[in-house]
């Protein structure tokens, strides 16, 4: 957890869904578990970062209500 320009705020670094197991609403399951669990802590900020090609990740969130404020760079040396 940390703060966001003065709020509570967590970051999620990674989820994996089997890929037997997706498109069946597990991931949308536990988004929401964890927006109920962040309410709880008062906590109201929930980031993540995101592969521009993960065309099907981008969907479940976007439809959870999620925005894309800005983008992030990465330079491999």
């Amino acid at each position: 957890m940390n703060e966001h320009e003065g709020e509570k705020a967590i970051f999620v670094m990674d989820i994996q869904i089997d890929p037997q197991h997706r498109r069946k609403g597990y991931g949308t399951e536990a988004f929401l578990l964890l927006e109920e669990k962040a309410r709880e802590k008062v906590i109201n900020i929930i980031s993540l970062h995101i592969f521009r090609d993960n065309t099907s990740a981008q969907a479940m969130y976007k439809k959870l209500g999620y925005s894309d404020p800005n983008d992030s760079m990465i330079k491999r040396i």
